[in-house]
């Protein structure tokens, strides 16, 4: 069956196409809110631009995966760029479109902030975001429930700590102001904070909370308590689902008329 004949097969439904010439190599990756007009654009009588022209010439073979949302298609559409890397695809071939939350634990003391060029350099990342904003916003609240480092590069020591220190937004171990086994605790709380382990989150904070009592170390325990207290808040604003305190990853798969979606379900704690 010929692209153009697909045409009529596909849905009036968010998701990604993809164009690939007679021998079966990935020509182009796109994303639309509705596969059906945005492939039917392609055949109609209208002029292109030389390099569209250029892809339509070679095309021989069309796919499209169906989405649940435009979002899902974004997110899919950069994965399999980043997978084929096709000629046609210039914006996303960078590997820059979307950000990632990067979480520097192959420091001693690591640093959290967003970046688009995510690297196998031992450090951990969350993501990729396709809400910019939204990812922004993740970052800022990090930085108030968990004060990092934000200085650049490797950790010197200093005379007298940053603004971030005194504004509450950095634990200061430049001057020695926390010891790197509290320091770390921190950094595996954003990492359980962005995997949506809250209740892990929260009785690990509990138990530093409780045993910094015990030492008499009243002002961290009062910051883990008020940490603590901010994150049972977040809690309570997330959606219940059908799985409660359940962790499970379901994957849901229909097939109908030759088509099939396919669609993975990340489950944390009972929260979809």
């Amino acid at each position: 069956m010929s692209p153009k004949d697909k045409l009529d097969h596909l849905p009036d439904k968010p998701g990604v196409y993809i164009f690939k010439d007679k021998k079966g190599r990935v020509l182009y990756v796109g994303k639309a809110l509705s596969l059906k007009k945005r492939v039917r654009s392609y055949f109609g009588e209208v002029s292109f631009s030389p390099r569209t022209e250029s892809l339509l010439s070679q095309l021989a073979d069309l796919e499209s995966i169906v989405t649940d949302s435009e979002t899902e298609a974004y997110l899919l559409e950069y994965n399999l760029i980043k997978r084929y890397r096709p000629r046609y695809n210039i914006r996303l071939r960078d590997d820059k479109s979307y950000p990632y939350i990067k979480v520097t634990t192959n420091e001693n003391f690591p640093k959290v902030f967003l970046t688009r060029n995510p690297k196998a350099d031992g450090a951990e990342y969350f993501g990729p975001y396709t809400n910019v904003k939204a990812a922004r916003r993740a970052l800022r609240l990090i930085h108030r429930l968990f004060p990092l480092r934000r200085c650049k590069g490797k950790l010197r020591p200093k005379i007298r700590p940053c603004i971030n220190y005194h504004i509450k937004e950095c634990t200061a171990p430049c001057v020695d102001k926390i010891s790197r086994k509290d320091y770390l605790s921190l950094v595996k709380g954003i990492s359980l904070f962005l995997q949506g382990h809250h209740k892990k989150l929260l009785f690990q904070l509990k138990q530093d909370m409780e045993e910094a009592s015990r030492k008499e170390r009243f002002e961290r325990a009062a910051k883990l308590r008020d940490c603590i207290e901010a994150i049972e808040r977040i809690g309570q604003t997330q959606k219940v689902s059908s799985f409660p305190g359940q962790d499970k990853d379901l994957i849901g798969i229909v097939s109908e008329e030759g088509q099939a979606c396919g669609m993975v379900f990340l489950i944390r704690e009972g929260k979809l």
